[in-house]
């Protein structure tokens, strides 16, 4: 699909993030390629991501401010490129097919010419900040080398590469961020122990939910956590229960299973009663499996049963555990996909009043405090959550077609449309029953 037409399409880059960066939590940039005026008024594919052009050696440039008796000056800070730290990867060939990372599809002007990404500064660059100094990261110039006339749908099947045969396109220098680098003033305990096991950036991220709970504990008289109570439900929205289902016995060292089951009850009316209709519902499951506000998922509590205690059963304390974040982490700057969800039924379910969604967890024995001994008693509970999209209508009819946006990765939530199409909240209350289980050695 390439053009024997001498015109290419020009191309501008702009950078933009806040004039604070912490020496400790994620410092996220948002990176505008824009498709500026030309002389052509075809769209355009073009491959470009932050972790390729942007954080490589060829790509931004760190400098620091620094005063001198004639006035402020700059002076180039060395990025070290062979700290091992792995950036994503440019491909020569890509065979095109609709997903691609960082392959972008741009159209001469309008709301289709342009594609923004977010990604956090790499650690080759953060980690060697120094507190209170000045610094600007800087596009020093660059040029895009795959890239080809057409929309990605219709390179569906077809391969690009770097030498196609039509000259690079050149994305100009001149943008630039500022920042000054800044300490937390209440150091976080766990920084380092995190920082030893998970590396840098994701203690970035580790310490910024720390950071955010702690600040909502402090706002709210660091009052226990309270969950999603019924009376949160809105009036008109589907009437959606959870139970919890575990073993009733767990193997210390051993990993088990936590079933959740979402069951569609009916409707809630004015009276946050339950109002039965025959209406069924299709809904993002993501916020089940990975709730992510402060009152949502689920909480871990623990009874410890000492073989010496007098007290009655009644009286033993329970103590709230926090569950570890599962160990993953990702970095994707790949613009949101299209899906469609009737299409998709790993991500999308349709219930009818009475219908059961079932998902199971998976707990590692790392889920459990460092000293829990056989005897010691736990009771899980889902605390709650709030659907992100949701609507009325079965998957196989009314959303054959339906699209919305999720990102890059997909298993995330979902981020267009981001009021859910005006649509009130689908508030799911703190499960009916927790789920106790007792730690046993192995026979």
């Amino acid at each position: 699909m390439a053009s024997n037409t001498t015109a290419i399409p020009q191309l501008a880059l702009e950078v933009n993030a806040s004039p604070r960066l912490s020496l400790t939590l994620p410092y996220d940039i948002e990176f505008t390629l824009r498709r500026i005026d030309d002389d052509s008024d075809r769209p355009c594919i073009v491959r470009w991501s932050p972790g390729v052009e942007a954080f490589s050696a060829a790509g931004l440039e760190l400098w620091r401010h620094t005063n001198h008796e004639n006035g402020d000056s700059l002076v180039r800070v060395q990025v070290d490129y062979s700290d091992g730290a792995k950036l994503a990867e440019a491909t020569p060939r890509l065979v095109v097919q609709g997903r691609e990372p960082f392959l972008c599809e741009l159209w001469p002007g309008g709301s289709g010419g342009h594609v923004r990404f977010t990604a956090p500064l790499h650690e080759r660059y953060h980690k060697g900040l120094i507190e209170g100094e000045r610094y600007d990261l800087v596009w020093p110039g660059g040029e895009v080398a795959m890239w080809d006339w057409g929309t990605k749908r219709e390179h569906v099947g077809r391969e690009l590469r770097v030498d196609a045969g039509q000259p690079p396109l050149h994305v100009p220098a001149g943008c630039r961020v500022s920042f000054t680098a800044a300490a937390e003033a209440v150091p976080w305990p766990g920084r380092a122990a995190c920082e030893a096991t998970d590396g840098f950036l994701l203690a970035n991220v580790e310490e910024r939910w720390w950071r955010n709970q702690h600040l909502w504990q402090q706002e709210n008289g660091a009052k226990r956590l309270e969950a999603i109570a019924e009376r949160e439900r809105v009036p008109s929205t589907p009437f959606i229960s959870t139970t919890l289902e575990c073993p009733s016995t767990v193997i210390r060292g051993h990993s088990f299973d936590v079933t959740l089951k979402v069951t569609y009850e009916g409707l809630v009316s004015d009276t946050h009663k339950l109002d039965l209709t025959h209406r069924c519902i299709t809904f993002h499951t993501y916020d089940f499996q990975f709730p992510s506000g402060l009152r949502e998922g689920f909480r871990l509590w623990h009874q410890r049963r000492h073989e010496t205690s007098i007290s009655s059963h009644d009286d033993d304390k329970w103590v709230e555990f926090n569950i570890p974040d599962d160990e993953a982490f990702l970095i994707a700057d790949d613009p949101p996909v299209v899906v469609r969800v009737g299409d998709d039924l790993d991500n999308f379910v349709t219930l009818r009043v009475g219908e059961t969604w079932t998902f199971t967890k998976r707990f590692d024995w790392s889920s459990l405090p460092d000293d829990a001994v056989p005897g010691d008693v736990f009771s899980l509970v889902f605390q709650g959550t709030t659907v992100d999209w949701w609507d009325w209508g079965s998957q196989e009819h009314e959303h054959r077609d339906t699209v919305v946006k999720l990102p890059c990765w997909i298993v995330g939530p979902v981020v267009d449309p981001t009021d859910n199409g005006g649509r009130p909240r689908l508030v799911v209350p703190r499960s009916a029953r927790t789920a106790e289980f007792t730690v046993v050695v192995s026979n």
